[in-house]
């Protein structure tokens, strides 16, 4: 079943064609690569997908709803969610709280719900609570609920954005350069939740600048090059493909 798919979109910034009519699909329970030189136009397209960004022409469907130019919040609540390049946590929160943050309906969300403190409101925070420690366990940052967000190393940092976008129940989570800035060793441990999560029903569209990074880890590739798709397919057929060595590095990518 066809989860997401962008039918010819476009974005441009006067007269230059970031996205160029990409038509790009994914099932549900899919995990996919969208790989890139530099100026490929990765991130431009996740912003126009994620209602960071409106986009010029053409359409995204999310589970069967026209949801081109929503809001990012309201994009979200529909199930797709994104992180960012440069992970940006609440800083003078805890880890703790930075998650519990992202929850659907938390009470702080308004002035009234954290003021009235009744039992409800009371009930809710502790189901939040506990969920969000739940996650933090998984993510082996349980050790960690306390201290400022903003002292986490870079793999630390980037293992709290995911897991507070789990609190948003995502069907597609959309992951924008989830290695970026981390050790060899904390790239397998971010690779190895990233296929825990999609073997238990996540879909996933993973953005990354190298080829490499990306082969081992998904199942489908899809290249951009000037913002228009240059090739998609199996990860292992899309590497040895001419027009993508020539964009990279004019050689062949051993897998």
């Amino acid at each position: 079943m066809t989860l997401f798919e962008t039918r010819e979109l476009t974005k441009r910034f006067g007269g230059l064609t970031a996205v160029d009519e990409a038509s790009v699909r994914v099932e549900s329970g899919e995990l996919v690569g969208l790989v890139g030189p530099n100026g490929a136009g990765k991130t431009t397209l996740f912003d126009c997908v994620t209602g960071f960004l409106e986009p010029t022409a053409g359409e995204v469907v999310f589970d069967g709803v026209d949801v081109t130019g929503d809001a990012p919040e309201a994009v979200a609540r529909e199930g797709l969610v994104r992180t960012f390049q440069h992970s940006r946590p609440l800083g003078t929160l805890t880890v703790r709280e930075n998650v519990m943050a992202a929850a659907r309906g938390h009470p702080g969300e308004s002035a009234v719900g954290a003021l009235a403190q009744g039992e409800s409101v009371r009930d809710r925070e502790r189901v939040v609570r506990e969920r969000a420690d739940r996650l933090l366990e998984r993510f082996d940052l349980d050790g960690l609920a306390d201290a400022y967000a903003g002292r986490l190393s870079g793999g630390e940092r980037k293992l709290l954005e995911i897991a507070r976008s789990l609190m948003l129940d995502p069907e597609l989570l959309m992951l924008d350069e989830p290695y970026a800035g981390i050790s060899g060793e904390t790239v397998a441990e971010v690779s190895a939740y990233i296929r825990e999560l999609n073997d238990e029903g996540t879909t996933f569209v993973v953005i990354e600048h190298g080829l490499e990074s990306l082969v081992e880890l998904v199942d489908r590739l899809i290249v951009l090059n000037e913002g228009a798709v240059l090739a998609d397919g199996p990860a292992e057929e899309v590497v040895r493909d001419e027009r993508v060595v020539n964009v990279y590095t004019g050689q062949p990518i051993e897998t």
